[in-house]
């Protein structure tokens, strides 16, 4: 195991790896097109391209865990009705870090480059944060997927190539996100914290054109 940089808090403690993926992908129901339209401002279209699906036995939806050349890495399977774990993560790829790159323009990453084509990468802790950032603020983003900030995933960020890395982890791990700027002012280029008074996914459509200007 690759260690975290130092000071780092653990993953998630709501989630936990599988190593055999044991779930039926299908496309969202329509209570759930509601849901994600009404809670997240995402649409139908939306779920194709960030490829959100939905396992109706589980009751999980399904986010692709796409790599930073759109790679498939695996799947975050993620209860919204109280379930525990919260997020089960299934890593077909464990050759590549468990974080998740969307990009703004590209039809949620499909046609994905490898390299930054924004000025900005936005690094957040999930999925749906990431998304919205994509979506919405012009951006590029990734999401860790909890708050660790190991090795690897350190040289993805190298390789992307960012003119301007924003740091924007959620409100209880600011600190955190602070000591991860001042360990990356040395290897990334314009490396800055946003102190976020609510998490990206919970934040309006004008308030996250307006955060990452």
């Amino acid at each position: 195991m690759i260690a975290m940089i130092a000071g780092s808090k653990e993953e998630m403690p709501s989630r936990r790896e599988i190593s055999t993926f044991q779930f039926d992908l299908q496309p969202m129901p329509l209570s759930m097109l509601a849901f994600f339209k009404d809670k997240y401002g995402l649409d139908e279209p939306d779920m194709d391209s960030y490829h959100i699906r939905w396992d109706a036995q589980k009751r999980r939806v399904g986010f692709r865990i796409a790599g930073r050349v759109n790679e498939l890495v695996g799947w975050s399977m993620r209860s919204f009705e109280g379930a525990t774990p919260k997020s089960i993560i299934h890593v077909c790829r464990p050759d590549k870090p468990c974080m998740s790159w969307y990009t703004h323009n590209t039809a949620g990453g499909d046609k994905f480059a490898g390299q930054s084509r924004q000025s900005a990468v936005v690094v957040v802790e999930d999925q749906l944060s990431a998304i919205r950032a994509a979506k919405w603020a012009e951006v590029d983003a990734v999401a860790l997927l909890g708050t660790g900030l190991n090795h690897s995933k350190i040289a993805e960020l190298v390789a992307f190539k960012p003119k301007r890395t924003i740091i924007a982890l959620d409100k209880d791990a600011t600190k955190l996100g602070g000591k991860y700027v001042r360990q990356l002012q040395g290897i990334l280029d314009n490396v800055e914290l946003k102190i976020l008074e609510k998490d990206v996914k919970d934040t309006s459509v004008e308030e996250i054109r307006s955060m990452f200007l």
